[in-house]
């Protein structure tokens, strides 16, 4: 909060759209790139102590792997204001009571969020690509006390330098459309997981069971196959089945909520399309950019991320008119 208080600019009151944004950075976006910030500079001091302080060398290696993820779902989540007090969850009123339209305000939210945690996560990026240069002076390091771990960690960065560097720009450019499509996506799941979390208590649970249980069966069919339990032509026929019918869900689900928020007059048809457009947007880049990509996988995550812009609005408006 003191860091975030020294950079002092105006309300603008030209336009309520200004107006949001500024109180959307001050409230939780330059938060969020300010904490990205610190983790890209301790980044940076961790790799670069680790040459002469080898206990330094664990914390850094954990601290690069692990804090892009952290800082993804940690720092992206919430983007509505939703708040817990005393066992209880509601949305702030002076948030939720903003002369805005729902689209309006989730299309702010989460663009600034959205914004500002790709600028976090640049940073960090950044700073572990180039602290990591300075494996070379760590010299020999022993991690599990048997072998030596760094020719594993200078080839893995030199397979990623290859890797990026043979890429073209429009090559580039689809990756980083595919990257903040998905980094726009989380952050909106998050938020509308949030608002769900406050009218509907037990439909978020039963969404919690069933998405940890999928992934807890996928891993079981893997390791039946593995220990020769199960067929392979049987594990992939049971995960395309469970693709197919969840990216039906997906669909039916979609279309639902857009019928019903377009009569409700949750959003408009413009937002609709947007939605739509974004979610085929994420098919064509990852096309383009991944192209050896199954097709069912691909219209499955499209399908999901059309599903989750179109229920974030829908979620927001059920705790804004409760």
């Amino acid at each position: 909060d003191w860091l975030v208080s020294l950079l002092r600019f105006p309300c603008p009151v030209s336009s309520p759209t200004r107006a949001q944004v500024w109180f959307e950075l001050k409230t939780s976006g330059l938060p969020v790139i300010t904490i990205g910030l610190v983790v890209a500079m301790l980044i940076g001091v961790l790799f670069s102590g680790a040459a002469t302080f080898a206990l330094l060398r664990h914390f850094a290696i954990a601290i690069a792997f692990l804090s892009i993820p952290v800082v993804l779902f940690t720092l992206g989540g919430n983007a509505f204001g939703i708040r817990r007090r005393q066992g209880r969850i509601y949305g702030s009123a002076f948030e939720l009571t903003q002369p805005y339209g729902t689209t309006g305000l989730v299309g702010i939210k989460v663009l600034v969020r959205t914004t500002c945690v790709l600028l976090a996560l640049a940073a960090i990026v950044t700073s572990l690509w180039k602290s990591s240069a300075l494996l070379q002076s760590w010299g020999e390091w022993l991690a599990d006390g048997r072998q030596d771990a760094l020719p594993n960690l200078l080839k893995t960065r030199g397979k990623l330098g290859d890797f990026f560097g043979a890429m073209t720009g429009f090559t580039c450019f689809a990756l980083a459309v595919l990257v903040s499509i998905l980094v726009a996506s989380i952050v909106t799941w998050s938020a509308a997981r949030e608002a769900l979390r406050v009218r509907f208590p037990r439909f978020q649970r039963l969404l919690a069971v069933l998405m940890p249980g999928w992934g807890i069966s996928v891993i079981l069919l893997a390791l039946g196959k593995r220990m020769e339990i199960l067929s392979e032509t049987v594990v992939r026929t049971a995960i395309v089945s469970t693709i197919w019918i969840s990216g039906i869900a997906l669909v039916a689900v979609s279309i639902y909520l857009l019928w019903r928020s377009i009569a409700e007059r949750a959003f408009t048809v413009g937002y609709a399309c947007c939605a739509i457009a974004l979610a085929a947007a994420f098919a064509l880049a990852w096309r383009v950019a991944i192209p050896v990509g199954d097709i069912v996988a691909i219209l499955w995550f499209a399908s999901m991320i059309l599903a989750v812009i179109v229920v974030a609005p829908w979620a927001l408006g059920r705790v804004r008119h409760a």
